[in-house]
């Protein structure tokens, strides 16, 4: 018989969930997998609400592992949702049977924010298609020698503020070419009209749309530009490198696993850092891009030790292991 395994995703939202849909797709075999409706905003008075409302209308009782996702690609909670999360499934003798029996995550940041609730913690990570991703040197060779495509991904909650900040300062480097992925941005009452001027690109979030020429566009591009610290955005980055196109990034919790291997440069700061001093975070973005622009060998050099960094570490094969390995000691 099948374990029934409950996912309750940290954030309201399909990109979330999109993703769990491999999860279950690829472990269908072995478990019965559920995603729980999270209210809008996330967590908002949880507690208040516990437990008539949210991923707890279910009976928990039904399950064998609830799973808090604080997981894969979204891997790096805010404290305050972290708490708020912890407290609702572990509070031991209140009478409740309901317990965050296992968290797994994809770095060990999200394991200090839980470390005062005794909730086993894993270390893991999501998988990218390495059949799917890969570098195409036909494509990047023959595009446009002459310009220096440099393709850029960021969260909507400060677009502006790196728009205006960081990018715009890149638009006067002689050869180089902006390809800016926007999305998120007009779902969250922004309005396109701000980048007029700029080369947008779509990038399709949802099931396997996304996927749909997204390798052409990625080997499209010299470099990508991440400059943001919410690892909802790493999906980006490792198809990236996955393609062998070198990474410029902040630490965004999972950048990382590619910056310091050599597969690309980190942009030293943190998140407080690039919104306070932004004079700063631009003229090092601005360096490390003319860099590249001017050694095109070491450009591809990095992005050849990404791709072998995602083959020996990052593969749909060693994902699928960790995380059917993980559900079971969840279950056990």
């Amino acid at each position: 018989m099948r374990k029934k395994i409950l996912c309750i995703p940290p954030w309201h939202g399909w990109y979330v969930e999109a993703h769990v849909e491999y999860l279950i797709r690829y472990l269908a075999d072995e478990f019965f997998m559920e995603i729980a409706t999270i209210p809008y905003p996330p967590y908002k008075n949880f507690l208040d609400r516990f437990p008539n409302e949210g991923p707890f209308k279910r009976n928990p009782d039904e399950y064998d592992l609830l799973w808090a996702m604080w997981a894969g690609h979204w891997a790096v909670p805010q404290d305050e949702y972290a708490h708020k999360m912890a407290v609702v499934l572990y509070q031991p003798g209140e009478g409740r049977s309901i317990g965050c029996k296992v968290v797994g995550a994809a770095t060990p940041k999200v394991e200090r924010n839980f470390a005062d609730y005794n909730i086993p913690f894993h270390s893991l990570r999501f998988g990218i298609d390495t059949e799917l991703f890969y570098p195409v040197s036909e494509l990047r060779n023959g595009y446009c020698c002459d310009r220096f495509h440099v393709g850029y991904v960021g969260n909507h909650a400060n677009v502006r503020h790196m728009l205006t900040t960081v990018i715009s300062p890149l638009r006067n480097l002689e050869g180089v070419h902006l390809m800016l992925f926007p999305h998120s941005w007009q779902n969250n009452g922004g309005n396109f009209d701000d980048w007029d001027g700029y080369n947008l690109l779509p990038y399709v979030v949802t099931g396997d749309k996304r996927w749909t020429g997204m390798p052409n566009i990625y080997n499209r591009m010299e470099v990508l530009l991440r400059i943001d610290q919410d690892p909802a955005y790493s999906f980006p980055t490792l198809e990236a490198a996955a393609c062998g196109v070198p990474v410029i990034a902040t630490d965004s919790g999972i950048d990382h696993f590619i910056t310091e291997k050599g597969g690309g440069i980190l942009i030293p700061g943190d998140r407080s850092d690039h919104m306070n001093n932004p004079d700063i975070t631009a003229k090092n973005v601005r360096n490390a891009v003319i860099r590249l622009r001017d050694n095109r060998k070491e450009a591809e050099k990095m992005g050849q030790k990404g791709r072998t960094i995602i083959e020996r570490h990052w593969t749909w094969d060693k994902f699928i292991d960790a995380w059917r390995k993980f559900f079971r000691e969840g279950v056990s």
